[in-house]
């Protein structure tokens, strides 16, 4: 079988996901916990992290593991969320990657 025509980094296709999580009142545990995370880089504005496939995600298992990936494609970021007051948002452009978002972020 050939490849989709859009492919991520990782190997598998480009096929963007979103992830409501409604949680009043807890950005700052977010934050705080976010913030103790090797694989999580605060982004450009307020309130919005970047996962990265960094330290503790490297354990991921995509189509392409970390250790094939070449040092000028890395870092990969996986996904971002968005901290706001009512809850978070997390982006990622793969449902592998939503998939294996929600264990890896419930068990770290």
């Amino acid at each position: 079988m050939a490849p989709p025509w859009l492919t991520l980094v990782t190997g598998e296709p480009y096929q963007p996901a979103r992830a409501y999580y409604q949680l009043p009142g807890e950005a700052k545990a977010l934050t705080d916990c976010f913030q103790r995370l090797d694989c999580m880089v605060p982004g450009n504005r307020k309130g919005l992290w970047l996962w990265q496939f960094e330290a503790e995600a490297k354990r991921l298992r995509f189509e392409r593991l970390y250790r094939q990936l070449k040092a000028n494609e890395r870092p990969v970021t996986l996904g971002q969320f968005e901290l706001s007051a009512e809850g978070a948002r997390l982006t990622v452009f793969s449902f592998d990657r939503l998939l294996q978002a929600i264990p890896f972020l419930t068990s770290t």
